[in-house]
Parts: C-alpha cells; structure tokens; sequence
C-alpha cells in the first residue's frame, strides 16, 4: 500500500495572490491627495467656461508687436519717448520760437527727405563748431547768401538769416544740450513704461513657470510604469536598437 511519508513535505494550498493578483498589486497607482505638488484635478469643475488657447501667430498679437516696433524705431532713431508720446517738452517750444526769427527757408541741393530735414537748429549748430566756413558768398544777379555743405547736401540760406546767426543774438538759447526740464520728464516717461511693461511679461512669466513646475512634478502614472517594464525586459544587453526603439515608443505613450 502506497502512503504518504512523513518526510514529505506538506502541500501549501494554492492561494489566490499566486495566481497573479500580488503581482497587478505591486504596480498599483498611488493616489495623490490634495495639497501634494504634482496634484491635477482632471474632473472639470461644474458650468466651468472654456479657456481660450494662446496662439502662437503673429495675428494674434500683432497689436502689441506693431507697438513694440513703434517703440524700438524712437529709440534706434535715439528720439526722446517722451515728446513721441505727445508731451509738451520746453526744447521743442524753445526752438519753434526760435525758427520765426528766420525769414527765409533753407534750400538744399539735392532736397532733403521730409522725415529728416536740415533745421534751423542744424544751421546754427554748424555756424559755431564750423565759423570759418559759415562766410557770405556773392552769387551771380548780385545778391549774397551763405552756401556750405551740411549731411550730404549744400545748403544756402538769405545773408539776413546768416547776419543774425554770426551776430551772436542766439548764443544765449541752450542749444546744444537738452534742458534739465525735459531730461526730469524722459525720465518719468521711462519709469511709467517700465512699471507698464513689467506687469505684461511678469505674470507671462509666472504662467510659464507654474506651467514647467507642474510638468516636472507630473508622476508617472501606473500603464506607463508598466509599459516601461515590459519594454526594459524584453531586451537584452546587445540589443541596443530594440532599446531605442522601447524609448521611442514609451516616449509616445506618455
């Protein structure tokens, strides 16, 4: 007769975990809780509006891009911000009044373009750095003018206007350097902008940082830990494109 030796053994009964449910349990997503970095509410909240998504197309901001512009020609034209924007700056005054002084009009050969003309300011500018070239000349009818070469072209202007220029009488008018008045409000004009602009590109800032900040603490969810193992075992040392080609595809699942 056939017995069972005490020797043997004793049979473990056959559990249920054995039949694989332990192992789906050890790849179990952990739930994350409120308050942890890296927790997403996916569920949408009830009667929520829709976001409208940034656009990356010139369209979408042409206006503040086209004021940028505006902005950066001032300053390569190195133009005060504060008389572009319409402030009432003394310099400007001050030379307007000066200009009805002269009768004549500056003649420039070939003409000057409209944006950048020769200004009366030009004119007595040149007359003190250059006095031995700002002499009278006598032309062919009779009549005497001032003729010199001033960015590029010959200016003349009428003996009148070149008499009360070499008189000296506009000596007294700060020509040659901005007024204190209009430095103080060019440089309030720059604190308003700069307050103005740094509110724009601060909070941009602030959403593409929370933005990197969430994707950094985004965990791996559980298929992808899985997909990530069958890929890792299914290769050996050798094979180093098949493990390329795992990367490549996980990189696509995520």
């Amino acid at each position: 007769m056939g017995h069972t030796s005490d020797s043997e053994p004793a049979k473990r009964k056959r559990d249920v975990d054995d039949a694989g449910g332990q192992g789906r349990a050890q790849h179990a997503p952990t739930s994350l809780q409120q308050g942890v970095p890296g927790y997403i509410h996916y569920l949408p909240r009830s009667n929520a509006s829709h976001l409208s998504l940034v656009q990356g197309d010139a369209d979408t901001f042409a206006d503040i891009i086209g004021l940028i512009g505006e902005y950066e020609n001032v300053l390569d034209r190195h133009e005060s911000l504060a008389a572009s924007l319409g402030a009432k700056l003394t310099g400007p005054r001050l030379l307007r009044g000066i200009e009805k002084f002269f009768d004549g009009p500056i003649k420039t050969t070939p003409l000057q373009p409209f944006s950048n003309p020769i200004s009366w300011l030009d004119v007595v500018s040149f007359a003190r750095s250059n006095p031995k070239d700002f002499t009278l000349v006598q032309k062919a009818d009779g009549t005497r003018c001032c003729q010199f070469v001033l960015k590029g072209s010959q200016v003349e202007i009428m003996e009148d206007d070149w008499r009360l220029v070499w008189s000296g009488a506009l000596d007294r008018f700060p020509l040659d350097h901005p007024l204190e008045e209009d430095e103080t409000a060019e440089l309030a004009t720059l604190d308003i902008l700069e307050q103005r602009t740094s509110i724009l590109y601060k909070k941009a800032d602030e959403v593409a940082a929370r933005a990197l900040a969430v994707h950094i603490e985004r965990p791996i969810s559980a298929p992808a830990m899985i997909y990530m193992q069958i890929c890792c075992s299914s290769f050996s040392q050798p094979q180093l494109h098949r493990r390329h080609l795992g990367q490549l595809q996980l990189q696509e699942f995520l």
